[in-house]
């Protein structure tokens, strides 16, 4: 049987296909918009962003400096909204971490407590205190020191036939030196007279019983990581063992009765 197309009968089979084609045609379209929008946003959670991490692992307390942060990049679509770019870095010398940092972790602005000149004692790690006392030029290391560096502290002692140089204290934080409790505004060689140190109660009384009884230097300690050197901390030395010369030992002999009379 045979059929015949009237005239409206092609225009509607013209109308349908064109129609199908348009639609197969913005379908098309919209996925594939709808492709490389997620393929944006995918990118866009892998493109770097310089933030400011712990070069090594932070206990809560410790003050930040140049010493223990780091720049690294980082995807920015997995960061925290409150990381500290690089551009913000020089904001937060000098400022006490109120939580625990992994080496690597990128800090944020929670973790930092905003301390002001009149609320000294926030700086003060809980069960410690802080004792200041005088240093000469020599001491200071030339003006060297910073808030938030740590030290060592030996001990010196005149015992009459020579002095004593004995390890007093080791890995000691600096709160202050004079007034400043940061380092930001440091030029070199500031000058200082006196620097405020975290302290026991224990080791604030062995310090103030040293400096009585004889003289103190402050070591400063390297910010690079473990410090191998702990057995070394815990030996006295003398001008013989400087010289090395041995302790003079005498020889006991048995004690002789001696009889008087008959």
């Amino acid at each position: 049987m045979k059929y015949k197309l009237n005239k409206s009968g092609i225009l509607l089979l013209l109308a349908t296909i064109a129609s199908g084609t348009g639609a197969a045609y913005f379908a098309e379209n919209y996925i594939n918009s709808q492709l490389n929008a997620e393929k944006n946003k995918i990118r866009e959670q892998y493109i770097s962003s310089r933030v400011v991490v712990a070069k090594h692992n932070l206990k809560a307390g410790e003050i930040l400096n140049a010493e223990n942060l780091a720049i690294r990049d980082m995807p920015a679509g997995f960061l925290h909204k409150n990381v500290i770019n690089e551009s913000d870095s020089g904001s937060i010398i000098g400022k006490r971490i109120t939580q625990p940092l992994n080496a690597g972790d990128p800090l944020l602005k929670t973790f930092i407590e905003h301390n002001s000149a009149n609320n000294f004692s926030h700086l003060i790690e809980s069960g410690h205190r802080a004792l200041t006392f005088p240093v000469d030029i020599n001491s200071s290391m030339a003006g060297l020191l910073r808030p938030g560096d740590r030290i060592d502290l030996m001990f010196t002692l005149n015992q009459g036939h020579g002095n004593v140089t004995t390890p007093l204290l080791r890995n000691i934080l600096i709160l202050a030196t004079d007034s400043s409790v940061s380092n930001v505004t440091y030029a070199a060689n500031s000058h200082f007279q006196t620097i405020t140190l975290s302290v026991t109660p224990m080791d604030a009384a062995k310090i103030t019983t040293a400096r009585e009884a004889g003289s103190i230097t402050v070591l400063l300690r390297s910010g690079k990581g473990k410090d191998r050197t702990v057995s070394e901390l815990h030996k006295s030395v003398t001008i013989n063992s400087l010289l090395g010369k041995q302790k003079k030992t005498y020889k006991r002999y048995k004690k002789i009765d001696i009889i008087i009379g008959n």
